[in-house]
């Protein structure tokens, strides 16, 4: 029996998934596009719902054609960063906010904080700057424009973390998808000044260990 590696490669316009030997033949692939919901006001975003079961029938139409081999592992890529927010039962609170997401009132809130300096804890914590589609902003948004859905919200995800929830029912992240705005890489945990600088101390309890 052949043994193969999966790797799921869920981007933010297809999903990819893919066998590979331990030479790093590839056995089987297969491909679903995604849809960008576009906001008037620059909004990105994506149902969460959809990605998910995109993501699935990948998977399984790649399963189907494994018939002989032994899988030894699921490596999940995905796009980075943006808000993904579910409720205590795992149900999806409202559609993602990507990481490209620019509405108008979550960067005029940036440049506010960028104005007062406040954004320079998340360079001297995680080694970079801090833009629109991160959880921090997205959460200082949603308390604003959405209270009751930011009262549902019980955990916010990346969208790595999401697939790996509905494949495994464990809400966890890794440190590549935890880094920003919160990470401080000295300490390789949750920073307390970014939280606080940020006006998020609220999020930090729901943000994946």
């Amino acid at each position: 029996m052949s043994e193969v590696w999966i790797g799921a490669d869920v981007g933010t316009t297809a999903i990819k998934v893919a066998a590979y030997r331990p030479d790093g033949t590839c056995v089987a692939s297969s491909e679903r596009s995604t849809q960008v919901l576009r906001t008037p006001d620059g909004g990105s975003e994506q149902d969460m719902v959809a990605v998910w079961k995109a993501t699935a029938a990948g998977l399984s139409e790649l399963a189907g054609r494994l018939a002989g081999h032994d899988i030894l592992s699921l490596g999940i890529c995905a796009q980075g960063d943006g808000f993904w927010p579910v409720s205590e039962t795992g149900a999806p609170v409202r559609p993602a906010t990507l990481w490209s997401d620019t509405r108008a009132g979550v960067a005029e809130d940036l440049e506010t904080l960028t104005a007062t300096g406040k954004t320079a804890v998340v360079a001297r914590g995680c080694h970079t700057s801090l833009w629109p589609g991160t959880s921090a902003m997205a959460w200082r948004w949603m308390r604003r424009a959405e209270p009751a859905k930011a009262r549902e919200t019980a955990h916010v995800l990346t969208c790595g973390d999401w697939i790996g929830y509905r494949l495994t029912g464990e809400i966890a992240t890794d440190f590549s998808n935890a880094t920003i705005p919160f990470l401080d890489l000295e300490t390789r945990d949750y920073g307390s000044e970014q939280f606080e600088a940020l006006d998020c101390v609220d999020l930090r309890g729901k943000l994946p260990e």
